[in-house]
């Protein structure tokens, strides 16, 4: 909005919308400064695109927890069921940790030393969270053979979530970061 002081006469409508019915005092100011902040908006809004694009390439930034209810997939609700069963995986894996701390959680597991790794071993596992879910979870699991061993992480949720890019790269990210202390101790209470 260009501001110009407004003759007298035209009131005080006149001053306000820039002399609509007036005579304007001078020349309006340098538009110079006006073009110097058009330049620096335009060089931020394209620095702020690539920052983006940055951020999407090394996974992006913590998921939050949706708004909606997501019932069996919430943490109090994995959290229940882990902690009804804690021993159910005893046979092939120790539970090394469940990370909830963004969505979704993850179940991290350290596989027992004689036990091949792979996805076939985590069978167990997506079943019973398949009967948790209702027959919701989306079957994805990672694994990674390590030095000491064999570690698998199961994020628990849809496969809506799972389908989405975004919530995809940042499951592989934050599992790559548990990776750098892993296979964790077998944890009492998960």
């Amino acid at each position: 909005m260009d501001w110009r002081v407004a003759a007298a006469g035209s009131g005080l409508l006149g001053l306000i919308l820039g002399g609509v019915g007036g005579q304007f005092l001078g020349e309006p100011e340098d538009d110079s400064a006006s073009e110097d902040c058009e330049e620096q908006l335009v060089q931020l809004r394209s620095e702020a695109e690539q920052l983006q694009v940055q951020l999407e390439i090394v996974g992006g930034l913590p998921t939050p927890w949706p708004e909606e209810d997501m019932g069996p997939f919430e943490a109090d609700a994995v959290k229940a069921w882990l902690d009804a069963a804690p021993s159910r995986f005893d046979a092939f894996a120790s539970v090394a940790m469940l990370d909830c701390e963004e969505f979704p959680c993850l179940l991290v597991l350290n596989y027992l030393p004689d036990v091949p790794g792979g996805a076939e071993t985590l069978e167990p596992v997506h079943d019973a969270l398949d009967a948790h879910t209702e027959g919701r979870i989306g079957m994805e699991s990672l694994v990674s053979d390590g030095p000491s061993g064999t570690t698998a992480a199961v994020p628990v949720a849809p496969d809506d979530a799972l389908a989405d890019p975004a919530i995809h790269a940042r499951i592989d990210v934050r599992f790559e970061e548990l990776l750098k202390g892993s296979p964790a101790e077998p944890v009492d209470d998960p």
